[in-house]
């Protein structure tokens, strides 16, 4: 990560992939700001490592523009399926 990131938002923060980015962004002092489809989720990904976590749907404009303000860069890894 470049000296200039200081915030991050892990789309699908509860995910396979992202259980492993999260801690890893925030090992390196990166505030990470995870975005979940089910809140029944955000409690695992806070314990990951995130700082906050934001309920939204991808299919939602408003819940995304609302998840990225403030944030330097997005992390979004999509299902291979």
């Amino acid at each position: 990560m470049s000296g200039s990131v200081t915030s991050v938002l892990a789309i699908g923060a509860s995910g396979k992939n992202a259980g492993f980015v999260v801690p890893e962004l925030s090992r390196r002092g990166v505030a990470v700001r995870g975005m979940v489809r089910d809140a029944a989720t955000t409690q695992r990904v806070l314990e990951q490592g995130a700082g906050e976590v934001v309920v939204g749907d991808l299919r939602d404009h408003a819940s995304l523009v609302a998840a990225m303000r403030g944030m330097d860069a997005v992390y979004y890894m999509a299902p291979a399926f």
